[in-house]
């Protein structure tokens, strides 16, 4: 069943259920696809439609009073979330990114990445790749042939990408729409905006919430289980409004929930000039389109012992490589770009045009083969993790939106121990490309001592985390080890915001093992009641 609350205005709908999730994204759908394959009724509460809208976009809107964060940017409210500008790039935490490190006050999971594994594996399947990953790929291969990297304090890493046929993103909301039609066992509310969770003081469980659309139509839900799934800043932020007029322990939550965030401060270190051998990293590092099999991007990250023996946070780094302007790929990418044919500016290269070298371009082409630019623009791109902070925190703004709750307001952190992470993995980096003279390394002004996490050189990642925290005690967190929240006896959250620390990894793929994982654990406690 499919309702759509705008075209119900007015109504006041009311449905008993097993399990309500609220939000379709990565999370919310991975937890109704699961649940659903085991035949437990779920109602999914999706705040937006099958497509992006702009009056649903302009509820995101809030406040920046930290570190800049573009808060309308990387969230969507529309079936599928945020899969539906996601290219697909996965890849597992690592085992010391759930350690408790000395060197990172409040790190360390209440879980380890032997509890996640199975979930990982079962993820794979989810996130669509159709064979098993394998541990090393050629680009690998020629690497350790080559005894490359050749510092310790740096290691390759591998990406993969999650396949999306002729897409361009993964979109989950069109992907798993059809599972959602003809379940017998689904409900689908569109345009379902959490407006309220009722508790009580009587007891730790939440008995109903209620979505209401613009249009004034609402349903309220009774189950027995509710998860929230809305993502990192959303979460907190509903969460937060909840807290305000609960009537049980769910008012206990107002003094954490929303500290803890972090995102992976993603910076361009460094432009190179590649040498003629450094021309040749591109078979080494970089992304590398397959015609059959998994897609996967190769790059560096930083040694688990380096990590230990300088102190600092996990990072990792990869090369762009683009074409020079005034090249004949660099027009194609301005045409395809919609650049009208008028403001395209062709330069001849000094050698002229090689016919054998189009010719071999065009042969990787049709191949589905990674492209081997002649003389491209090189940037190293890192990104690193965050130091658990209490002060970087989603708050309450003032303001509210049309459903009576408060906006949010984000004060996002950089601390000192990132700024040395970046400035020490970048300096290795240098020094290797100086060694094999692979090109002219030209870091961003104050590298060394800024790590380039400015202002002026921040890149957006979207990775929301932390903001509800996994812990052992509510003193320090959110959620339980089972993302059950704290005091709370049938409310769960899904999400990067459970995350007790980022590692450098894109966390999608964590994210819908934690998914698989609560599911499973749900899903075990409704057989046994």
């Amino acid at each position: 069943m499919i309702v759509d609350l705008s075209e119900v205005a007015g109504s006041r709908l009311s449905v008993t259920t097993g399990i309500c999730i609220i939000g379709g994204g990565a999370a919310g759908v991975t937890i109704a696809k699961s649940l659903l394959d085991r035949g437990i009724e779920v109602c999914l509460l999706e705040a937006g439609g099958m497509k992006l809208e702009q009056e649903q976009q302009a509820l995101l809107t809030g406040e920046s009073i930290g570190e800049p964060v573009k808060i309308e940017e990387g969230r969507f409210r529309r079936l599928g979330g945020a899969t539906g500008s996601w290219t697909g790039r996965c890849a597992e935490l690592d085992p010391i990114d759930f350690e408790r490190r000395d060197w990172v006050p409040r790190s360390g999971w209440p879980i380890g990445l032997d509890d996640l594994k199975p979930y990982y594996r079962s993820a794979e399947a989810m996130c669509g790749f159709t064979e098993p990953w394998r541990p090393s790929v050629p680009a690998f291969e020629r690497l350790a042939t080559l005894g490359l990297p050749d510092d310790e304090a740096v290691t390759p890493f591998l990406w993969r990408f999650a396949p999306k046929g002729r897409n361009r993103y993964q979109d989950w909301g069109e992907r798993y729409l059809a599972l959602l039609k003809r379940s017998r066992t689904a409900s689908l509310f569109l345009h379902a905006s959490l407006t309220r969770i009722e508790d009580s003081p009587h007891d730790s469980r939440v008995h109903a919430v209620v979505a209401t659309s613009s249009t004034g139509g609402s349903v309220r839900v009774q189950a027995q289980h509710f998860i929230l799934c809305c993502g990192g800043i959303e979460n907190a932020r509903l969460l937060l409004n909840a807290a305000i007029n609960a009537e049980g322990p769910l008012r206990s939550i107002e003094g954490i929930a929303g500290r803890y965030f972090m995102q992976h401060p993603r910076v361009r270190v460094a432009e190179v000039s590649l040498n003629p051998a450094g021309v040749a990293l591109q078979n080494l590092l970089n992304r590398f389109s397959v015609r059959s099999g998994t897609e996967y991007e190769t790059g560096f990250a930083l040694s688990d012992r380096q990590q230990r023996s300088e102190r600092l946070l996990n990072a990792s780094a990869i090369i762009r490589y683009a074409p020079r302007a005034g090249s004949l790929r660099y027009a194609i990418q301005q045409l395809r770009a919609g650049s009208p044919l008028r403001d395209i500016r062709l330069t001849m290269p000094s050698h002229g045009i090689r016919p054998a070298g189009l010719c071999r371009e065009v042969w990787r082409y049709a191949r589905g083969v990674h492209p081997l630019l002649a003389d491209p623009v090189a940037t190293i791109v890192v990104d690193v993790e965050q130091a658990p902070d209490p002060a970087s925190r989603v708050a309450l703004s003032n303001e509210k939106d049309l459903f009576g709750l408060h906006k949010v307001r984000v004060d996002w952190r950089i601390a000192d121990i990132e700024r040395r992470t970046v400035a020490h993995f970048s300096g290795r980096i240098r020094d290797m490309f100086a060694r094999h003279g692979w090109g002219a390394f030209v870091p961003i002004n104050d590298l060394d001592h800024t790590g380039g996490l400015t202002r002026e050189h921040l890149l957006e990642s979207y990775h929301h985390i932390g903001a509800t925290r996994m812990s052992d005690s509510p003193a320090t967190g959110v959620v339980n080890a089972d993302c059950r929240v704290h005091r709370m006896a049938n409310l769960h959250v899904s999400g990067a915001s459970v995350m007790p620390t980022g590692g450098h990894a894109n966390p999608t793929f964590t994210i819908v093992a934690l998914a698989l994982r609560l599911a499973d654990r749900i899903g075990a406690q409704m057989r046994l009641n």
